[in-house]
């Protein structure tokens, strides 16, 4: 439920870019942008993306969460 409202929400934005099917390979954290190496899971293209933000939305046991050392409050479900 809450997946179709925010990719519903996004996807009407300039701002943002929505991908599925997509790995998250590793990221680089830099002074004013992050650079993101992807997998595109249908075709298996490795690129790169560069952007200002972004949301780690991978679940209770997040590998950027983990990365960062951002600790995780409560209990996963």
């Amino acid at each position: 439920f809450i997946e179709d409202a925010l990719v519903e929400a996004l996807a009407t934005s300039e701002f943002s870019n929505i991908r599925f099917s997509t790995t998250l390979l590793d990221f680089q954290q830099q002074d004013d942008h992050i650079i993101c190496r992807l997998l595109d899971n249908k075709t298996k293209e490795e690129y790169s993306i560069v952007c200002d933000y972004m949301v780690a939305a991978d679940g209770a046991h997040s590998q950027i969460r983990e990365e960062l050392n951002i600790p995780m409050h409560g209990v996963p479900t």
